[in-house]
């Protein structure tokens, strides 16, 4: 038995004999060879920008399907759900039809697929649910009980449609974390979820530096900039530059496990191309709350999380990507602490976006307590602000999760997303104590850095309940805990 890059045993007399002359990095090999061919074909019917979004998408396909049909690391079922969550990457950038206030695209298409799918197996097994034992019950538990008390506030929404609309997203959302946990949570399954992520993040960091010198965007029309600036400012697979800024924080603490505690030199470099291009990506976009959340996580990655060899080689990385920056772009670093500066001076002079997140602070307290605790209704934290007047600013979209949730759902929902949130960071942290190989151990600490920088990453977008990198993050640590807590306490494979 051999135990390749993937983390996952490969018995060699299994293989067939072409695939015992291929080693772990034809993965690599393959997904460069096949996005580098497939963007210059793109490249003559799209901009440069769309060609290198959509090779990188089919380059992907052709890797994942390689890994089912080629090399058996992968069941039908864990790459179907891969390729599901390869296309929430996209999102509507690879096509979408809008149903009056809904819109379907390939994603959501094959979220429907597999949920029928996952039916049929449970009617096939005789339709019996089984939780008392189930690794995960706890955390199934509170997203239930958080969908349901959503539709019972339909009760006293005074914007029923736009509770149904959030219950419809939310639905569909965790409708994806629960496929995501049982279907990924073997060790080839959540191996495959890290590559697949840092694959996406490489990709979405080519089209955001295409997009900051070329002002060609993969759907985003130029008629819908407002400025120039706004033109050459990297927006990846969104249309909004806070939304790519949040995936880009919640992706850099992959980089940076790869570049304090990679194996091989290859690892090293490809964590510090991509922490570095990130960064750079990050205040391209402007985001306050995406650089904060990068700060947190790097403080909390060098002090808690890397040990005392690996944090001297990470130290040391960053000394020098600093100091190449201090060199050939001696104002990036003053420009990114003079945008986190300038927070507490809009706040002091009650001007500009902190003076208006302060203002929707207020009004979304002022919600959960007209609401006497029990929130105004799924969905309904927005209209509820619009209908005052905006927060004073006309702005109604809240643009801090953590208040969307407790203005809309109340105390008791808050409370429990709170429990949730922390029980999820502390079994990742029990897992990472109790980790048997190494790849176990390096996963859940950046996955562990990933959830505390989200705490900060989730105050930039106006609202991050459509925002699938999110849910894909969860999905992704709680796949790892059932992992982790099956091959610990025998529990059967998914």
């Amino acid at each position: 038995m051999k135990s390749g890059d993937w983390g996952v045993p490969v018995s060699t007399a299994e293989l067939p004999r072409l695939n015992r002359l291929l080693s772990d990095t034809s993965v690599s090999v393959a997904f460069a060879v096949g996005f580098a061919g497939l963007s210059a074909l793109f490249y003559v019917v799209f901009t440069p920008t769309s060609a290198v979004a959509y090779a990188g998408f089919v380059a992907a396909i052709c890797v994942l399907l390689w890994e089912w049909v080629g090399r058996r690391l992968l069941s039908g079922r864990a790459t179907f759900v891969l390729v599901m969550i390869l296309t929430g990457f996209y999102g509507i950038t690879l096509g979408d039809i809008p149903i009056g206030g809904f819109s379907v695209f390939p994603y959501r298409i094959l979220l429907g697929v597999a949920l029928l799918g996952a039916t049929g197996i449970w009617l096939a097994n005789g339709a019996s649910i089984r939780v008392s034992r189930h690794p995960l019950r706890w955390y199934y538990g509170f997203l239930a009980a958080w969908f349901l008390y959503g539709a019972v506030s339909l009760v006293w929404s005074t914007a029923p449609a736009a509770s149904i609309h959030e219950l419809l997203v939310l639905g569909l959302a965790l409708i994806l974390v629960v496929l995501c946990a049982e279907s990924l949570s073997t060790a080839s399954g959540v191996r495959h979820f890290k590559w697949l992520w840092i694959a996406m993040l490489a990709v979405f960091l080519v089209v955001g530096i295409l997009e900051n010198q070329l002002g060609l965007h993969i759907r985003t029309k130029i008629m819908e900039m407002p400025t120039l600036a706004a033109l050459y400012r990297p927006r990846g697979p969104f249309h909004n530059t806070n939304d790519f800024a949040t995936l880009l924080a919640l992706s850099m603490p992959f980089a940076m496990v790869l570049m304090a505690r990679g194996r091989r030199s290859s690892g090293y470099v490809l964590g510090g191309v991509l922490f570095g291009a990130g960064i750079y990506m990050i205040r391209l976009t402007g985001s306050r709350a995406g650089m904060a959340s990068v700060l947190l996580e790097t403080v909390v990655f060098v002090l808690f999380i890397v040990r005392r060899k690996a944090r001297w080689r990470f130290v040391g990385t960053m000394a020098v990507l600093a100091c190449m920056v201090a060199t050939f772009a001696p104002g990036y670093l003053a420009g990114i602490l003079a945008s986190l500066q300038s927070i507490a001076v809009q706040l002091s002079r009650g001007v500009g976006s902190a003076a208006t997140r302060l203002g929707l602070v207020r009004s979304s307290l002022s919600a959960l307590i007209s609401s006497y605790g029990l929130g105004v209704g799924a969905g309904n934290i927005q209209p509820w602000i619009a209908a005052r007047g905006g927060a004073g600013s006309g702005v109604s979209s809240v643009h801090n999760w953590w208040l969307e949730i407790l203005g809309s759902y109340g105390i008791l929902v808050f409370a429990g997303y709170v429990a949730f949130y922390l029980g999820l960071i502390r079994a990742l942290v029990r897992a990472r104590r109790t980790a048997l190989t190494d790849w176990e151990r390096r996963l859940s600490e950046g996955l562990i850095v990933s959830l505390v920088g989200f705490s900060l990453a989730s105050i930039g977008p106006s609202s991050i309940m459509a925002l699938r990198a999110h849910w894909l993050l969860f999905a992704f640590a709680l796949a790892f805990v059932y992992h982790a807590r099956r091959s610990r306490q025998g529990f059967p494979a998914p």
